[in-house]
C-alpha cells in the first residue's frame, strides 16, 4: 500500500485497486504459504491527481495490526522490499510525500591543516536553501561528525522566503589524533508543505607541523692539555730517574724528555636543513547518476497522451585539486678538522738544543666525510599518481527527480595519503672505525638521525710516554746553573677528511715541564802524607803535615767522599765528572823525577789516588799551604794554564754550591830538614891507627872504614855500601877489626874524629851543630852501667868537674887536615856559596875580591876554629862546615841545591887523667875527710869502661835557646834508632853489654895516653 502523510492511501501504479476504500496492490493472492518470501518494488516518486509524491519510507506490518511497524527504512532505498509471510499475512507500507521543490547546499570552512598538539580547530558552517515552490520554513542539523556546534541553538531554526539559510555557524572540528580527521555536518531545509531537502558538507583536517627551525650544532676541543717532563735516564738495570734533575744533575749524564696530551684535537660544525615542499596533486572519483524520465509512449482510448517513466544514466568524473605539504630535514658536515699528534719539541738549558719527540705506539683516528651542499643529494623526491583515482564508482540516484547531483566531498585525506614522505640522507662521517657513523648517510623518512658529538679524547699524561725521548747528553761543555727554565710545544696536524679545506696545524704549549739544575760534582778531600817518623824537630808541629827534605811525600787525591744529600750524589766517588785534579805546591817538587818550579798547577794523572813528590833539598824549610783542587769537568777553568786560577770558582771541599766548579783544599805542611849520618871517622889512639890508614903513619883514611850508627840510613833502610859490626857504634870492645885487638877501647887523652850531616837551612853564618856529651861507666863484665861525673886537674886547679864553673877550657878545630880528606871542591863550592848567596854586603867588603875569597877559602880552613867547651859541650860552627849537595844545573836553583846538604866536622877527647866517679857523688865532702889524689882507688871507678853518649842538636841562626833539630830526643824521630842502633854487643869473653842512644865510644877508664908517653902529651 501507498500512503500519505495524512494517512491517504494512493495507487502504487497502474495495478492498484481500491479494497475498502484504499488503494492495494495484492502479491500473488492465494499463492503463498507462511513462509514464503515474497517482494515488492516501490517507485520512487508517484503523480497523483496532478501532484507529485515521493517515497520517504518503508515499512512491514501484520496484516491485522497496522500499527506495528517492523523493518522500517528511512529514504527511498531499498525502493524492493522483500517479506517472509507471516500466518495472517502481512502489509508492505510505502510512505510517500509530496516532492519538495527544496534545494540546500552547504559548506564548511576552517583551517585544512593543524600541528598535531592541537586536539581541536574552530571552523564555521553555512547552507544555502532554496524553493521553487512554497516557501521555506525550518531548518534542522540532524547529523555532525567529528564537529560540533558552538552555539548549540544554531543547530535549528526558522527560514522564510523562497532563498534563505544561515553562514558563519561557528563551529569547532575535533581531530581525531589520525593524520588526518574528516568533519561533516548534514543540514534539512523544509518549506511550508513539509517538503525537504538536506545536504552534507565535509571539511577535511590535515595534522601537519611545519619543519622545525633548522638546527647546528659543533663543538671543538684544541687544547691538548699537554703535560710534560725532563728526567734523568735510569741507570743500567733500574727503573727508575738515576738523578733527580731539580736538585741537580751532572753533566754527561743522559736525560730523558716525556709529554702528554690529548690523542687527538677536533674542530666541527653540523649544519641542519629543515624545509617543507609543496607536492600539486588532483583528486578524481568517479560518479554513476541514474535517474528516471517520464517519455510519452502513445495515447490512451481518449486520445490522451499515456506516459511512461523510463530510466536514464549517465557517469561524470569530478576533479579536486590538492596541494600537499611534505616536511624533510637532514644534516651536512660544514666544518671539519680533527687533528693528530705530530711531534712535540721540548727546550732546556741542559737539553742538546731542542729535542724533538714523535707519538710512539699511537694510532690516529680515522676520519671520512663528505660534505654534500647540493640538496638534490640529500633527498628522493616522492613518487604519486597524479591525477589519483580514487577506486571504484559511487551510485547517484535521482529517481523521478530528474538528473541528480554529485555530492559535495573533500578528498583531502586520499590526497595525503597518495604522497609519500620525501626521503632524506645526512652527509656521511664516521669516525675512529666506531660501531656508530657520526652522521649516518642511509635514506630515512622525513628525517634523519641526529648526528653524533666527536667524542672526547683520551687524555695522555706525560707518564704514558706517547711523547718521549731519551739518551740526551749534557754537554761538559754546560756550567753549573740553577732551575733552568724549561719550555715545549706539541703540534698537531690535520688527519682525515678535512671540511671545508685544509687547515693549518695545532701548536699549544707542553704544561708544568719541571726545572733542570746543572751541577756537576767534584770533590777534594786531599791529603798529604805526614811524614811524622822522619821530622826530628825539637818541637814538632802536630797541626801541620811533616814534609821531610829528600824524602818522598804522597798526595791523597782521591774523588769520593761526602756532596749534597742529592738522590744519588751524597758519598759516593765522583771521578766521572771531574776533569783533573791537581796540586799546587808553593815550593819546588820532582814530579816523575822532573823538576816543577813552585806556584803551578800540577795535573795528576786520571789513573792514580795517590800521588808521589819528592821534596828536593834546596826547599826552605818553614810553614807553607799546600792547595789542592779537583776540576769539574764542565768547569770553565780549564786546565791548560797551570797558573791560572779563579777563586770565585772555588769552594772548599766540595762544591756543594753550583755556583762553584772547582772544590779545593789547603793542606798546611811544615818542611824540614834533617840531622844525619853521624859516624867516627878516626880516632888518635895508636891502636887504633891500622883500623883507619893503610899503614903506620899514613896521612891516608881507608874507604869504608868509619863507624856508622847502625846498618840503616838516614831513611832507616839498609845502607848502601852496607855496614856491618864491627864498623857500627858505640866505638869499643869488640869494635877493632884488627887481629888480637878485640877487647880494645880507646885510652883517655886521645881524641877521636866524626862527621855527620845536615839537610835544609842549614847553611847561615850563625848556623851550627850543638854536642853535649855524658857520660856513664860500665864494668868489664858489661855490667854496672851508672852515670858519673868526670874530673880533670891542670897545673892550677886540681880535680876540675867536667861542666862546672871552674871547667872553663876552650877546644879548637881545623876543618882542612889531611886526615879529614875534605876536597877542594867542597871548600869551593862552600866558599862560592857563602859570598854569593850568605854574605850580606858587608860580609862581601870584609871578605874582599870574590875570586880570591873563593881560592883561599882552604887556606883559611887550615886555621883553628873555636868549637866549644873541651869537653862538656862542642857547637859545631859554619867553619866546621863544607856544603856537599848535588851539582845539577837542571835543579830549580842548583847553587842552593848543592849548599842544602850540609856536612859537619868535629872532634872529642876525654883529658888523658880523666877521673870518674858516680853522678852526684860529693867529691869535695870526700876531700875533706879523706886523702883525695889520683890514687885514692875507694872513690875513682877505673876497672871497667868510660862511654861517650852524645846528644846531637841543631842550631838555627844562633838559637841556642830554641835547638831545631835532635838527633836522639825528638818527640817523633829517634834518628839514632832510625839508622839501626844496636841494643847490645858482646865482647870477646862472651860479656853483653847493652847499647844506649847516643852512645859513641868507649875509653878505657883505666888507661891512659900516658901509659903510652909516660907525660902528658895532649891529642
Amino acid at each position: 500500500m501507498c500512503f500519505l502523510s495524512d494517512g491517504t492511501t494512493i495507487p502504487c501504479n497502474n495495478n492498484s485497486t481500491v479494497v475498502n476504500g484504499y488503494y492495494v496492490n495484492h502479491i500473488k493472492p492465494g499463492e503463498l504459504f507462511v513462509g514464503s518470501t515474497a517482494s515488492f518494488s516501490f517507485q520512487n516518486q508517484i503523480t497523483w491527481k496532478g501532484q507529485d509524491y515521493v517515497l520517504y519510507q518503508s515499512y512491514i506490518t501484520p496484516f491485522d495490526d497496522w500499527s506495528q511497524h517492523d523493518n522500517v527504512v528511512d529514504g527511498n532505498d531499498p525502493l524492493t522490499r522483500t517479506i517472509t509471510a507471516d500466518p495472517g499475512g502481512n502489509k508492505i507500507m510505502g510512505m510517500y510525500k509530496p516532492k519538495s521543490t527544496v534545494s540546500v547546499t552547504a559548506t564548511i570552512d576552517g583551517p585544512t591543516e593543524a600541528d598535531s598538539t592541537a586536539t581541536e580547530v574552530d571552523g564555521t558552517f553555512s547552507f544555502d536553501a532554496l524553493s521553487k515552490g512554497a516557501d521555506l520554513s525550518k531548518y534542522e542539523i540532524t547529523n555532525t561528525v567529528n564537529c560540533t556546534f558552538v552555539k548549540p541553538g544554531d543547530k535549528t531554526g526558522s527560514l522564510s522566503g523562497k532563498a534563505d539559510g544561515r553562514s558563519g555557524l561557528p563551529i569547532k572540528i575535533q581531530l581525531s589524533g589520525g593524520p588526518s580527521t574528516k568533519a561533516s555536518v548534514t543540514v534539512k531545509a523544509y518549506d511550508v508543505n513539509g517538503g525537504s531537502d538536506l545536504a552534507t558538507a565535509e571539511h577535511t583536517v590535515v595534522v601537519y607541523n611545519a619543519p622545525p627551525p633548522a638546527q647546528s650544532v659543533g663543538g671543538q676541543d684544541l687544547d691538548p692539555n699537554s703535560n710534560g717532563k725532563i728526567g734523568a735516564d735510569p741507570a743500567p738495570g733500574s727503573s727508575s730517574d738515576k738523578f733527580n734533575v731539580t736538585q741537580g744533575v751532572p753533566t754527561h749524564e743522559y736525560l730523558y724528555t716525556q709529554a702528554g696530551g690529548k690523542r687527538y684535537l677536533y674542530n666541527y660544525h653540523y649544519q641542519q636543513v629543515s624545509k617543507f615542499k609543496e607536492y600539486p596533486i588532483t583528486v578524481q572519483k568517479s560518479f554513476h547518476l541514474t535517474w528516471e524520465e517520464q517519455v510519452q509512449t502513445g495515447t490512451d482510448e481518449q486520445g490522451n497522451p499515456v506516459y511512461e517513466w523510463q530510466p536514464r544514466e549517465d557517469t561524470v568524473v569530478i576533479p579536486q585539486p590538492y596541494t600537499v605539504k611534505r616536511n624533510y630535514s637532514y644534516w651536512m658536515v660544514d666544518s671539519l678538522n680533527v687533528y693528530k699528534m705530530s711531534y712535540a719539541t721540548m727546550q732546556n738549558y741542559a737539553l742538546p738544543g731542542i729535542v724533538t719527540m714523535s707519538p710512539r705506539n699511537y694510532a690516529a683516528p680515522d676520519v671520512y666525510a663528505d660534505h654534500h651542499s647540493d640538496e638534490a643529494w640529500h633527498l628522493q623526491e616522492p613518487k604519486y599518481p597524479n591525477p589519483y583515482m580514487i577506486p571504484g564508482v559511487e551510485e547517484v540516484s535521482g529517481g523521478q527527480n530528474g538528473r541528480p547531483n554529485p555530492p559535495s566531498e573533500d578528498w583531502r585525506s586520499e590526497a595525503e595519503q597518495q604522497i609519500p614522505k620525501i626521503k632524506v640522507r645526512n652527509d656521511p662521517f664516521s669516525f675512529d672505525n666506531l660501531p656508530q657513523a657520526r652522521m649516518d648517510s642511509s635514506w630515512q623518512d622525513e628525517k634523519t638521525q641526529n648526528p653524533l658529538d666527536i667524542p672526547a679524547p683520551q687524555q695522555y699524561q706525560d707518564s704514558d710516554r706517547v711523547f718521549y725521548q731519551n739518551h740526551l747528553y749534557i754537554d761538559p761543555s754546560k756550567i753549573n746553573q740553577y732551575q733552568t727554565s724549561s719550555s715545549g710545544k706539541v703540534h698537531y696536524v690535520p688527519t682525515g677528511t678535512t671540511i671545508p679545506s685544509q687547515a693549518a696545524e695545532v701548536v699549544d704549549d707542553i704544561h708544568n715541564i719541571n726545572y733542570v739544575t746543572v751541577h756537576t760534582p767534584t770533590v777534594c778531600y786531599c791529603d798529604i802524607s805526614d811524614d811524622r817518623d822522619h821530622n826530628q824537630m825539637t818541637v814538632p808541629d802536630p797541626a801541620r803535615r811533616s814534609l821531610i827534605l829528600t824524602r818522598n811525600f804522597t798526595v791523597s787525591v782521591p774523588t769520593d767522599g761526602p756532596h749534597q744529600n742529592y738522590l744519588n750524589y751524597g758519598t759516593r766517588d765522583y771521578a766521572e765528572y771531574i776533569q783533573t785534579r791537581q796540586v799546587w805546591f808553593p815550593f819546588d817538587v820532582y814530579m816523575d823525577g822532573e823538576w816543577k818550579k813552585s806556584g803551578q798547577w800540577l795535573t795528576i794523572p786520571k789513573a792514580y789516588k795517590a800521588y808521589t813528590f819528592a821534596l828536593p833539598v834546596w826547599v826552605n824549610e818553614g810553614d807553607y799551604d799546600v792547595k789542592f783542587r779537583a776540576v769539574a769537568e764542565n768547569s770553565p777553568v780549564q786546565e791548560g794554564d797551570p797558573y791560572y786560577t779563579n777563586a770565585s770558582q772555588e769552594e772548599n771541599q766540595a762544591n756543594l754550591n753550583l755556583a762553584h766548579h772547582i772544590a779545593t783544599k789547603i793542606i798546611p805542611v811544615k818542611v824540614i830538614g834533617r840531622l844525619f849520618d853521624f859516624k867516627v871517622t878516626d880516632v888518635a889512639d895508636y891502636n887504633w891507627e891500622l883500623v883507619f890508614r893503610p899503614y903506620k903513619g899514613s896521612r891516608d883514611i881507608l874507604p869504608n872504614r868509619s863507624y856508622w850508627v847502625g846498618d840503616r840510613d838516614f831513611n832507616g833502610d839498609k845502607r848502601n855500601p852496607t855496614v856491618a859490626p864491627p864498623f857500627e857504634l858505640p866505638l869499643g870492645p869488640k869494635s877493632s877489626p884488627l887481629a888480637g885487638y878485640s877487647n880494645v877501647a880507646v885510652k883517655t887523652g886521645y881524641h877521636f874524629k866524626f862527621d855527620l850531616k845536615t839537610v835544609g837551612n842549614m847553611y847561615g853564618l850563625y848556623d851550627g851543630i850543638r854536642i853535649t856529651p855524658s857520660f856513664t861507666f860500665i864494668k868489664k863484665d858489661g855490667t854496672g852501667r851508672q852515670d858519673v861525673d868526670l874530673y880533670y886537674s891542670t897545673n892550677t886547679k886540681p880535680f876540675v868537674k867536667i861542666g862546672s864553673q871552674e871547667d872553663t877550657l876552650k877546644r879548637q878545630f881545623v876543618l882542612n887536615t889531611p886526615l879529614r880528606n875534605v876536597t877542594n871542591a867542597e871548600f869551593t863550592d862552600t866558599a862560592t856559596f857563602l859570598y854569593d848567596r850568605v854574605f850580606n854586603n858587608q860580609d862581601r867588603a870584609t871578605a874582599g875580591n870574590r875570586t880570591l875569597y873563593i881560592n883561599n877559602y882552604s887556606y883559611k880552613a887550615e886555621k883553628p876554629v873555636p868549637i866549644g867547651s873541651a869537653y862538656a859541650w862542642e857547637l859545631l860552627s859554619s867553619g866546621t862546615r863544607t856544603f856537599i849537595g848535588v851539582h845539577n844545573n837542571d835543579a830549580g836553583d842548583p847553587a842552593l841545591a848543592n849548599a842544602a846538604v850540609q856536612k859537619w866536622y868535629g872532634e872529642y877527647s876525654l883529658p888523658a887523667a880523666v877521673k870518674a866517679v858516680p853522678k852526684n857523688f860529693d867529691l869535695a865532702g870526700y876531700a875533706r875527710t879523706h886523702v883525695l889524689d889520683d890514687h885514692s882507688k875507694d872513690v875513682w871507678l877505673k876497672n871497667g869502661y868510660l862511654i861517650v853518649n852524645f846528644n846531637i842538636e841543631t842550631i838555627q841562626n844562633g838559637d841556642t835557646d830554641h835547638p831545631h833539630l835532635q838527633y836522639l830526643h825528638g818527640p817523633w824521630d829517634n834518628q839514632w834508632r832510625m839508622e839501626g842502633m844496636r841494643s847490645s854487643f858482646t865482647d870477646a869473653e862472651g860479656h853483653v853489654f847493652e847499647i844506649r842512644d847516643g852512645d859513641v865510644l868507649y875509653y878505657h877508664a883505666d888507661k891512659s895516653s900516658y901509659d903510652d908517653f909516660g907525660t902528658y902529651v895532649p891529642h
